[in-house]
C-alpha cells in the first residue's frame, strides 16, 4: 500500500484536489495529535506537494486534521488597492508581479506576459483578493503547481504511460479512475486512454489505498 506524509508524520487519509488553472487544496487526516501551520509538504506516493495550513489542527479521538492551500496559500487572501498609471503604458508583468507579492506567493518569471504586453495608460488592482488580477489579465491559464510555485500559460501537453490499473471509464461524467504506487505523472493536461484530462483527485484511505480520479474529455 502507498504511503503518505505530512511534514516527516503519517498521514491516515488525504483527498488532493488539482484542478486544471488555480489554486489546489488538500484535505488530510494524521495518525495523532500533531500542530502544524505555516508551509508544509505532502508526500503521497512519489508527489512532493507544497502547500500551506489553511485551518485545522488536533481533534477527538488522537487524530489531527488540516486543510491545505497549494503554494502560500495567498491568492485568496485581502489585498489592498493599488493603481498605476504610465504614458507609456501600464506592464502587465508588473501588475502581475506585485499581485504575487500581495499575495506572497512566488511567481515563475519566465511565464510572464512580454515586456510589450501593456494594459492601458492607467490600471487599477482593486481591494480583495489578488487571484482577480490573473483572472482578468490570463483567465484559465494560471495554476500554482506541485512545487508551490505559480505559473502563467497552458500547461505543457503529454500522454501518460504508467501501468496504472484502470477502472472503467464513466462516459457520463467523462471520469476514469486510476489504480497506481506513483501517481507525480497524473496531472492535469495529460492524456489518459484518450481522455484530455481537465480535474485530477487523488485520494488514500486504509479501505481502499491510492485512488486517482480524472475528469476530461475525449482527445
Amino acid at each position: 500500500m502507498s504511503t503518505a506524509t505530512l511534514d516527516g508524520h503519517r498521514v491516515t487519509h488525504a483527498r488532493l484536489h488539482v484542478p486544471g488553472w488555480g489554486v489546489p487544496w488538500a484535505d488530510v487526516t494524521l495518525d495523532g495529535e500533531e500542530t502544524l501551520s505555516g508551509r508544509v509538504t505532502l508526500q503521497l506516493a512519489d508527489l512532493a506537494w507544497s502547500g500551506s495550513v489553511v485551518s485545522g489542527g488536533p481533534g477527538p479521538g488522537g487524530r489531527s486534521r488540516y486543510r491545505l492551500a497549494g503554494g502560500a496559500a495567498g491568492w485568496g487572501r485581502t489585498a489592498p488597492a493599488q493603481g498605476y498609471a504610465s504614458d507609456a503604458g501600464v506592464k502587465a508583468s508588473t501588475v502581475i508581479l506585485d499581485a504575487a507579492a500581495a499575495a506572497g506567493e512566488t511567481l515563475d518569471a519566465s511565464t510572464l506576459p512580454a515586456a510589450t504586453e501593456r494594459v492601458g495608460a492607467a490600471y487599477a488592482r482593486e481591494a480583495g483578493p489578488p487571484s482577480r488580477v490573473l483572472e482578468l489579465l490570463r483567465p484559465g491559464a494560471w495554476r500554482v503547481d506541485a512545487d508551490g510555485v505559480t505559473r502563467l500559460g497552458p500547461r505543457a501537453a503529454s500522454t501518460y504511460t504508467g501501468t496504472a490499473a484502470r477502472g472503467a471509464l464513466d462516459a457520463a461524467s467523462g471520469s476514469l479512475t486510476l489504480a497506481a504506487d506513483e501517481i507525480a505523472d497524473i496531472v492535469p493536461g495529460v492524456v489518459v486512454d484518450g481522455l484530455d484530462v481537465v480535474d485530477v483527485a487523488h485520494e488514500l484511505s486504509p479501505e481502499d489505498g491510492l485512488r486517482s480520479t480524472v475528469w476530461g474529455r475525449a482527445a
